[in-house]
């Protein structure tokens, strides 16, 4: 596991190589490590404050944790547009402080839409949407509503393998989620995969879209919500660091497929489910419609497990389901 990690987080704070050309714009990662880090203090404050979440700080020594944040700042895209204007004045919205066990350490400023790092170089952020996750995984760390109790795993299980892989060579997971497949997914998380989709078949999110919800300004949630394929858990929150169950994914699911369709057309097929009972009265007809358009099944036993927490593989073979039936 170890060298999987050491694999896909390199040594060297802030080396950034080129990796493609896109619309005349060069495009890069950070290349960060987490070897030798004795801990990372991260500072963020944004104005206006909109709540606590935007304005706070966390220091963490803890090993599996820096892994995670070095894991989502290596997967932000980045703009490489040559400037080196440097830092300047401006105060920064985000500062990462890394210290390393041998008493040096390595700054990562956010300002606005840009990056900056010690060697004065700077980047622009091609998707705003990475730096609130970067935000909102931080928080979560820091309210403890996020527990990492093992480390980071990029492997998925046998039956998955295939689906997965497929769909991420047809760029349906972001990269920064391409982790923990095994484990249970978030509602953010979810929201995050099916707003993936939503861009690439031409349903982009507006930067103005807006939900009633104060405990998340996740842009992909916004704009599920204005799509209406998500609610809250209440009128004003939405838990986004919760996770979902099976039947409430297959609720999303169904609304999803509706926008995609653009209909509101679907077959439903009696279920024939042996813990059919256990099903929720407002999750019925949309685990019959899942299970007939192919999209859900249940398990070796004949159980759909509505009350179970969905996975993330789970959630993505489905999803690249999805994906192939509005191809057709």
């Amino acid at each position: 596991m170890k060298k999987l990690i050491c694999f896909f987080l390199c040594w060297l704070i802030i080396s950034i190589p080129q990796i493609g050309m896109c619309d005349n714009l060069s495009y890069t990662n950070l290349d960060i490590s987490s070897e030798d880090v004795d801990n990372i203090n991260i500072q963020v404050e944004i104005q206006p404050v909109r709540d606590s979440k935007w304005s706070y700080s966390f220091l963490s020594n803890n090993k599996i944790q820096i892994d995670y944040i070095i894991y989502y700042l290596n997967s932000m895209k980045l703009i490489d547009d040559k400037k080196t204007q440097g830092l300047g004045a401006d105060v920064p919205l985000i500062n990462i402080c890394i210290n390393k066990k041998d008493g040096t350490q390595s700054n990562i400023n956010f300002v606005n839409h840009r990056i900056y790092d010690d060697s004065n170089k700077e980047y622009g952020l091609s998707n705003f949407n990475e730096y609130d996750r970067l935000v909102d995984f931080v928080y979560g760390l820091k309210t403890k509503q996020i527990l990492i109790d093992s480390e980071i795993s990029f492997e998925c299980s046998k039956w998955a393998e295939f689906g997965v892989n497929e769909a991420l060579q047809n760029e349906l997971v972001p990269k920064w989620n391409r982790f923990d497949y095994k484990k249970d997914i978030s509602r953010t998380e979810v929201c995050e995969l099916i707003d993936n989709i939503l861009s690439n078949k031409g349903n982009k999110y507006d930067s103005n879209a807006k939900s009633p919800f104060v405990d998340t300004q996740d842009m992909a949630v916004n704009h599920l919500y204005e799509e209406h394929i998500i609610n809250g858990k209440s009128e004003t929150e939405f838990c986004p660091y919760d996770n979902i169950t099976r039947e409430e994914f297959s609720k999303i699911l169904l609304n999803t497929y509706n926008v995609l369709s653009k209909s509101d057309s679907y077959d439903l097929l009696q279920l024939q489910y042996n813990d059919k009972e256990q099903i929720s009265d407002w999750a019925i007809e949309s685990v019959e419609a899942v299970t007939a358009l192919g999209l859900m099944q249940g398990d070796e036993n004949g159980s759909f497990k509505p009350k179970d927490n969905i996975t993330k593989e789970q959630v993505i073979v489905t999803l690249l389901k999805l994906n192939d039936i509005n191809q057709k």
